[in-house]
């Protein structure tokens, strides 16, 4: 397994302000099962990662870097709120393009 696995795992913990032993009770583990996951020691089968990707809500091709995008769970949504997340969405990309741009103008000049 890539050793990406145990730093995503870790950050996505810290990220959701959890300890080891709330993400190990959360899914079903002991606490040193996600230390050794997090240190490269153990590495978990196909379905703590499908656990793991659920509670983090990422896919397990993000665990296994494969893919680096993360997921957005909108299952309790109405399509109306979830065509306005994505529309934040855009906004957000189309003013980092802006950005990008404009500093790579500046780089020029």
């Amino acid at each position: 397994m890539n050793p990406d696995f145990s730093v995503r795992l870790k950050q996505l913990r810290k990220d959701k302000n959890f300890t080891q032993a709330q993400v190990a009770k959360r899914i079903g583990l002991s606490r040193g099962m996600i230390s050794g996951y997090e240190t490269q020691m153990r590495y978990p089968g196909n379905d703590i990662l499908a656990k793991l990707s659920k509670l983090f809500g990422v896919s397990s091709d993000y665990f296994l870097c494969i893919d680096d995008r993360k997921q957005i769970d909108v299952t309790d949504l109405t399509e109306r709120e979830i065509a306005a997340v994505q529309e934040m969405v855009d906004v957000i990309r189309a003013s980092k393009r802006k950005q990008h741009e404009y500093s790579s103008m500046r780089e020029v000049i």
